[in-house]
Formats: structure tokens, sequence, C-alpha cells
């Protein structure tokens, strides 16, 4: 007959080895995750999706770039003339977006000629 010596498949071994390890590392305790900045992020980011050209736009405020994707997962990086403040609504009559720039308004067209054609 093989008796046991109280290996770790006895029940109270398996409750100490648990408690020791929650005390140690407080698995059930609430932990805030620190931001990575001394400041929290001020810029807003907008993603609007131009439903007759298939394309998403991420436009972040502050920023000169403005993003493009036709599937969420691979984004095309198109650098503007000026800094974006604010992206206001898709257009009704075409596939383009309203943005508003630092120095005015402007239009992201889904497809926009390119100069000199």
């Amino acid at each position: 007959m093989v008796r046991s010596t109280g290996a770790l498949h006895h029940p109270r071994v398996l409750i100490a080895l648990i408690n020791i390890w929650r005390v140690h590392y407080n698995v059930f305790d609430w932990r805030p995750i620190p931001f990575p900045n001394e400041e929290p992020y001020t810029h807003k980011v907008m993603v609007n999706y131009l439903q007759t050209a298939g394309l998403f736009v991420i436009v972040t405020t502050g920023s000169d770039t403005v993003h493009v994707s036709t599937d969420f997962e691979h984004f095309e990086p198109i650098i503007s003339q000026s800094v974006m403040k604010d992206a206001v609504a898709p257009l009704p009559d075409r596939a383009a977006l309203l943005l508003v720039g630092s120095d005015g308004l402007y239009t992201f067209e889904a497809e926009c000629p390119v100069p000199g054609d």
C-alpha cells in the first residue's frame, strides 16, 4: 500500500500554494495601469468610413498625416499641406471628407486627380 506524504495533489497543499501565489502577486486586487506619458493624450483620433469608396479615413488632430485603409489592417499615410484640426463629415454628393485644417477647410477626395494630368 502506497501512502501519501503530503504531496502536491493534497487539497490543503494546493490551497496553501494558491494563497501564497495570490498574496505574493496580488492577482485579484485592482491595479490601475499607469499611462505611459506624464500627461494624458490630448489628441483626438477620428475614424470615418467613406462607403462609396470603401475607404477608412483616420484623422488625428494636430497631425499633418491622414491615414487611409481599405481593410483596416494596412494603412497608407498621406501627408497634407496643413495640420488637421478636425474631421467634420463625409460629403453626400461624392466620396470625400470635409476636414478643418489650421488655415481653412479642406476636402479629402477618394479619387483625387494627380496634379499635371
